[in-house]
């Protein structure tokens, strides 16, 4: 695929300043380690094999190669000191050997967190977290923006889902991600309703499967830490207060009961929050939770709105499409 103007204009930056000639990298923003307590949080969702990515319908923005997974675990290990939220939420971040302190976190709950990512963290020995929606783990359902993208594969189907989507009062638009940004930032119980007579009849998850129960138990038994990140993934500032609750106190218990260990991180859907759906997160009873707001976490900063660089196969590689670590420290210097 033809790299857009804005890779190209990364691609040319990243190896000016981080580059193995950049002549400009003394001056560049680094990956800095002398800040006390700064944590560099990165948030993934999808890691995909050839085959499974073949068979997935999830957007770009959503999915890491493993191969490009596996260099960037190598190049963690090199340049991090990668901690597990335990270490996170006890204040034990400090960094070492010249190396900050890194946390890997994994969004929504996918089936191949446990069959790609897990064996892939085993092997570099390093640990993670996984943000479960626990309505659809251990079930055949996958989120709705999959399941629009499978029902976009239909011409017939995908006129429906334009002129669904225009009366909902979304803007006409020729691709489908366009679609789903604006049917995002509404009430789940209206989207519902407008997608549910164009997606019932598209089948199971297919290629969009979420973990098992007893996936998530392995993985935890191994030391993979996880948190919540709702029932059923609605944004919670489009939800009513008693919805924010529910999604929260149900989810929690759910992981708790299923997988015997205490929960005390959350991840926002969508990285969504405002000041009242901090204060039910807080009441709620949650120590931290995480945004998709790009920046370094600090000591001082807000354990409820805790920043993360998300983190997929476009913003890690190079002009060449494989895993770049000058592309990649660009990213975690920038936020780009």
């Amino acid at each position: 695929m033809r790299a857009s103007w804005r890779q190209r204009i990364r691609f040319a930056l990243a190896e000016l300043l981080y580059g193995s000639s950049g002549r400009l990298r003394r001056a560049a923003p680094v990956i800095r380690s002398r800040r006390p307590n700064a944590v560099y949080v990165l948030g993934l969702h999808r890691i995909l094999n050839p085959e499974q990515q073949r068979r997935a319908h999830s957007l770009p923005g959503m999915v890491m190669r493993a191969t490009t997974f596996a260099r960037l675990l190598e190049f963690l290990g090199q340049n991090f000191r990668v901690i597990s939220l335990d270490e996170f939420l006890s204040g034990d971040r400090e960094p070492s050997n010249g190396r900050p302190a890194c946390l890997i976190t994994f969004d929504d709950g996918w089936r191949d967190n446990y069959t790609t990512a897990f064996p892939l963290l085993l092997q570099h020995r390093l640990p993670a977290t996984i943000f479960l929606a626990t309505g659809f783990i251990g079930t055949d359902r996958t989120f709705w923006p999959e399941q629009l993208l499978r029902a976009w594969q239909d011409p017939a189907l995908r006129e429906q889902i334009r002129q669904r989507a225009v009366q909902a009062g979304c803007k006409a638009h020729s691709e489908p991600e366009a679609w789903i940004e604006c049917l995002k930032h509404m009430p789940a119980a209206r989207r519902e309703d407008i997608l549910r007579p164009l997606t019932e009849g598209i089948g199971g998850a297919n290629g969009d499967a979420m973990l098992s129960w007893e996936e998530a138990a392995e993985m935890a038994r191994a030391g993979i830490r996880f948190g919540s990140h709702t029932v059923t993934h609605p944004l919670l500032t489009y939800e009513d207060e008693a919805t924010v609750m529910r999604e929260l106190s149900d989810s929690r218990q759910q992981i708790e009961t299923k997988l015997q260990q205490p929960v005390r991180a959350f991840a926002y859907p969508n990285g969504n929050w405002n000041p009242q759906v901090r204060e039910h997160v807080k009441e709620a009873g949650f120590a931290c939770a995480f945004t998709v707001r790009s920046g370094v976490h600090r000591a001082q900063d807000d354990l409820l709105t805790v920043r993360r660089f998300l983190l997929h196969e476009g913003c890690v590689v190079g002009r060449d499409g494989n895993f770049s670590a000058a592309v990649t420290r660009f990213r975690l210097a920038w936020g780009r």
